[in-house]
């Protein structure tokens, strides 16, 4: 015999009524299967990375740019890959290389054997205006008299193997842009073929077919090298948070990469298309997600949780001391992504150096205070 809604519906309220308590609980106190394990060592304390080798210093994902951001404290080099058409993973951040190439030169990146790709130009490369300050652009120019081999070092794109050779103890964030399955399959070749290179990446892709590819050939090879969700999956990993599920969910990526909500970091997302139409314009039900998505990735339950599950959170891209610490001091953010890693590091070093000052003053509050009771004790005695 049927039972009626009566009879049930006790049962269903009292389930509806447990299961916000329940989701909260686990929230605060991550379920043990859905905790990564620690993070390799070298990525455990970065805090330090450079857009792109730091784009508005040096002409981008060039030798020339990743060297002078490792010289100034970056931690964590982010760089964006495409294979040529000879299947050589190449270091290059746009599709084709008409904003950046030398002489005037169009065509799709992919579409290049990697002799045939033409040199970056020498200064003023137009960078996207909502990734920089109001006015900022890059006019940088090489040293008088330099030798063909030096511009060419300077301003030649690199292949990933030369940048994981030339600086093999720093970390990498590797952005594999939209290819064909080999690009997947070659990047993990050059991690897996140097030693310890797994342990110093974070790779991964915005586009949601290739991150996929990428978590499958990480899953396949048994590496626990770290990846970062796409942008599809943070979407889903929001949406999660807010229905409640998330706890229960398991997060295959070991970072989170989004954008900082300032007004500029709304110009970026529009920038790439995100909530726009074919007119450029936003609709009203995109202006609410984004102001739901800007609430939700900053909310301090969420960070925790994700902390407490060994999951970083990186924003990008940050470019002056306000967004560094607002990020950092008042978001808790783990990694911080800039195009200006000269003043990235500064603002570090200072932030560092204030904490330690504070942390010695209440050690000498303390023993100050200590001898102070040890000396009311004795004349007690």
């Amino acid at each position: 015999m049927a039972s009626s809604p009566g009879s049930w519906f006790p049962y269903f309220a009292a389930g509806l009524a447990l299961y916000p308590v329940v989701s909260w609980y686990f929230l605060r106190h991550p379920l043990k299967r859905t905790v990564h394990p620690p993070l390799a060592a070298p990525l455990q304390k970065i805090t330090c990375s450079a857009h792109r080798g730091g784009a508005a210093e040096r002409p981008e994902n060039t030798m020339t740019a990743f060297a002078h951001a490792v010289a100034q404290g970056t931690e964590l080099l982010e760089l964006d890959v495409h294979l040529t058409r000879d299947g050589q993973v190449v270091v290059y951040h746009d599709a084709t290389v008409d904003r950046l190439a030398e002489g005037g030169i169009t065509g799709a990146t992919d579409s290049f054997t990697y002799a045939e790709l033409p040199r970056i130009r020498r200064s003023h490369i137009p960078l996207p205006p909502p990734f920089h300050l109001p006015g900022a652009t890059l006019d940088w120019h090489l040293p008088a008299g330099a030798s063909s081999a030096e511009v060419d070092a300077a301003l030649r794109p690199p292949l990933l193997s030369e940048v994981f050779a030339r600086f093999p103890n720093t970390c990498m964030n590797i952005d594999l842009k939209n290819g064909p399955p080999e690009l997947v399959e070659a990047v993990h070749r050059l991690i897996e073929t140097q030693p310890g290179r797994g342990e110093r990446v974070i790779w991964g892709s915005s586009a949601d077919r290739v991150a996929k590819l990428i978590a499958a050939r990480t899953k396949q090879s048994g590496r626990d090298w770290a990846t970062f969700a796409s942008a599809k999956q943070v979407g889903l990993l929001y949406l999660k948070y807010i229905t409640g599920v998330l706890p229960f969910c398991r997060v295959d990526a070991r970072a989170i990469e989004v954008p900082l909500f300032t007004e500029r970091g709304r110009a970026v997302l529009r920038a790439h298309s995100v909530g726009v139409n074919a007119k450029g314009e936003a609709s009203w039900v995109s202006r609410v997600a984004l102001a739901l998505f800007a609430r939700v990735s900053t909310s301090p339950p969420l960070l925790r949780h994700l902390r407490a599950r060994n999951i970083k959170l990186v924003l990008w891209v940050l470019q002056d001391e306000d967004e560094f610490a607002r990020a950092l001091d008042d978001i808790g953010a783990d990694i911080v992504m800039t195009d200006y890693p000269t003043k990235l590091a500064d603002f570090v070093r200072k932030r560092r150096e204030q904490q330690e000052g504070a942390g010695g003053a209440e050690a000498d509050a303390d023993g100050d205070g200590a001898a102070s009771m040890a000396s009311g004790d004795r004349k007690r005695r």
